[in-house]
């Protein structure tokens, strides 16, 4: 575990993942960090509402990304509590709508469907989605070249069965390819 600075003898899950982001350590010690700070939250300081980003960055590439389900819940406790922009913390619950909190807006299209561009201006799109805890997901990601709709689920196996429609003319890569 790599301590919060020079000197000082706390440790919190933020250096663990930017040592995983930066490849200060490697992605099997990255991953047995990660998974540290998730299992002894009250030992670690979790990441905030800034971070979930990098947190959820981290846990994609330790492919840990089935560990986000937990991390959800501070978008769905707004969605139930009915609030019309995001919370700066899951403390106060003030609404304040800091971008960061927008963390949605990018995770759902580019990770859970896995739309992201192959290419400059999206001249190639990959589409590798992460299921992680999910077992189905279903939307449209507008793209420079126009709309593209996935819909994906697990098959008994664990694996991706995989349906997209993308504009014409654009070459899609899917899996490990893209």
């Amino acid at each position: 575990m790599l301590t919060d600075g020079p000197g000082v003898a706390e440790y919190s899950q933020h250096c663990q993942v930017f040592a995983l982001l930066t490849d200060t350590v490697s992605v099997e010690t990255g991953r047995e960090n990660l998974r540290r700070t998730l299992k002894n939250g009250e030992e670690y300081a979790q990441c905030s509402v800034a971070m979930a980003f990098y947190l959820f960055r981290a846990l994609e590439k330790a492919d840990l990304y089935d560990q986000t389900k937990d991390a959800w819940d501070l978008w769905r406790n707004m969605v139930k509590n009915n609030l019309t922009t995001c919370v700066e913390d899951g403390v106060n619950e003030r609404s304040d709508c800091h971008a960061w909190g927008a963390l949605a807006l990018y995770e759902l299209p580019s990770v859970v469907l896995g739309v992201r561009p192959a290419a400059p201006g999206y001249e190639k799109i990959a589409i590798d989605p992460h299921p992680g805890y999910m077992t189905a997901a279903k939307g449209e990601v507008i793209t420079p070249r126009g709309m593209v709709s996935v819909e994906w689920t697990l098959d008994g196996n664990g694996k991706v069965q995989m349906t997209y429609e993308a504009p014409e003319g654009v070459e899609v890569v899917t899996g490990k390819e893209g």
